[in-house]
């Protein structure tokens, strides 16, 4: 009977064993599938970043050559309202482009320059703490 129960249990622990190393393989994969996901949108919307800059520096470039040439016309204003449509329409479809990015990818990036600019304010004002500042930074 012992004999039994002790093999019964050994028998558990190796399944307990298999199904621990199973899951650790599935949450793996299941990690690289997102990690897939993820890069898979970023290239697509880079992809449409690019296509898109390429467009708005053909139509600089045609703006540009049509702005000699409108000179030479005198039709310069009609020239300027249509980049700035064209402007416009391509801020719209960014707009679209932006709001369909998942939130969670969106990082907000600040500048040091801030930091540093309200940790000398604070310090102009308390010069005791202007000294703490320093000895920190020692170590």
């Amino acid at each position: 009977m012992r004999t039994e129960l002790e093999e019964q249990s050994h028998s558990f622990d190796e399944q307990q064993k298999n199904l621990e190393e199973k899951a650790k393989i599935l949450e793996e994969r299941i990690a690289i599938k997102e990690l897939e996901n993820g890069n898979k949108t970023r290239r697509e919307a880079i992809a449409q970043l690019e296509s898109e800059a390429e467009c708005l520096e053909q139509k600089l470039k045609n703006v540009t050559e049509g702005s000699a040439s409108a000179e030479l016309r005198g039709d310069t204003n009609s020239k300027a309202a249509e980049a700035l449509e064209a402007a416009e329409e391509s801020a719209l479809q960014n707009a679209d482009v932006i709001e369909a990015e998942p939130e969670d990818e969106i990082a907000e990036v600040t500048a040091p320059e801030d930091s540093a600019t309200a940790e000398q304010a604070e310090i102009a004002e308390n010069p005791k703490r202007q000294s703490e500042k320093k000895r920190r930074r020692l170590f």
